[in-house]
């Protein structure tokens, strides 16, 4: 047996009665990627890497899970993620797997709107996102590229690499929106595990 502390941006696995070491180099990863795009999450792929990033930045560990032995959790998740967030990645994942990567944002935009369609997921598309100004709703550019369901925000690129500027655009928007996820997803990459970041505020 072992367990996963997490918390506002992910954990680390440690043996049962093990202490928590100093620092933690990364955040862990949740096994919980489908092979169906919006079916049931249960069905897990080992190896799938998602970050938590608290509102400041910080990286925060505060829960503990036990966890099944290494041959029953395979075919399970390491860490419980609300269903809405499941199936919105099981999407992205088909997705990528069905394009891979080097297309244009607003192609893999318009993929990932189908199959959130497919699934029964509903969603605004560049979603007009005013800022609040002494009491006035103003215009300033700000769109969303995927609102879903009114509570999860999708902020999509094909990029080298995330970087903190993307971090920073997302977080802002869900300031903006007053919505407490989002997630960031870089389609060009060879692995959708390594351009997938989750925030929380």
């Amino acid at each position: 047996m072992s367990r996963i502390c997490s918390g506002g941006n992910g954990g680390v696995r440690l043996p049962l009665g093990g202490e928590e070491p100093a620092g933690l180099a990364q955040s862990v990863a949740p096994e919980l990627f489908p092979r169906t795009s919006a079916g049931d999450l249960s069905a897990t792929a080992p190896g799938w890497l998602i970050f938590f990033v608290n509102h400041e930045g910080r990286e925060e560990h505060e829960r503990c899970v036990e966890l099944e032995p290494r041959r029953t959790r395979r075919a399970r998740s390491f860490m419980k993620f609300d269903s809405l967030s499941n199936r919105v990645i099981g999407c992205a994942i088909e997705v990528h797997r069905e394009l891979g990567p080097g297309l244009l944002e607003s192609a893999y935009e318009q993929c990932l709107a189908h199959e959130l369609k497919l699934g029964g997921i509903q969603f605004d598309r560049q979603k007009n996102l005013p800022v609040e100004y002494k009491g006035q709703k103003i215009d300033c550019g700000y769109r969303i590229d995927l609102l879903v369901e009114g509570q999860l925000i999708l902020e999509l690129k094909c990029v080298d690499a995330l970087t903190s500027v993307h971090q920073a655009q997302l977080m802002t928007y869900m300031k903006l929106a007053k919505i407490k996820t989002g997630f960031l997803i870089n389609f060009n990459v060879s692995l959708l595990k390594n351009g997938l970041k989750r925030f929380v505020l």
